[in-house]
């Protein structure tokens, strides 16, 4: 969490990358996911959403904002995600493994402290877990919802940026 000790950096921009920066929901639903290699596979040839990772890094060109991936997938993922990242046009500083939605308010809570704002792009479902449906975490859109000094971009406006 060096990060967040910056005196600079004011705005912090969380991105989850699963249906945020890349349709992970649909390449999973339809795919039998039989070990952790399959997983693998799909994870590193997932198209990215160009026009969200473009949007994304045009509110991050500030000196006093800085980019970093939140997301749930577990850590044993870690370089075939961040493998992935690096391909794309992205420009963020971190890469954190939550492993869970919960361990992301927490991580929420504690940009909190250090940070003026905070900008959220995350659709806040666990697709990964569930292949069936995703499941959107209602304790999740409640707490950034109702927090003034949070810019939250969800499954709706994910959805618009990407077009």
């Amino acid at each position: 969490m060096m990060l967040l000790r910056c005196k600079n950096i004011k705005t912090l921009v969380l991105i989850d990358i699963d249906n945020t920066l890349a349709d992970t929901y649909v390449r999973l639903r339809h795919t039998e996911v039989i070990n952790s290699y399959s997983l693998f596979a799909i994870y590193s040839t997932l198209d990215p959403y160009h026009n969200n990772i473009e949007f994304i890094n045009s509110l991050s060109r500030g000196l006093s904002t800085r980019s970093v991936i939140l997301t749930a997938r577990n850590y044993l993922v870690r370089f075939v995600t961040i493998s992935w990242l690096k391909k794309t046009t992205l420009v963020f500083s971190n890469c954190y493994h939550s492993n869970n939605l919960k361990n992301k308010l927490y991580f929420f809570k504690i940009g909190l402290l250090f940070m003026d704002e905070l900008i959220i792009f995350d659709d806040f479902s666990e697709s990964g877990e569930k292949f069936n449906e995703p499941l959107i975490d209602q304790e999740m859109l409640t707490f950034v919802n109702s927090n003034n000094r949070i810019r939250y971009f969800g499954l709706k406006e994910i959805i618009e940026i990407r077009g």
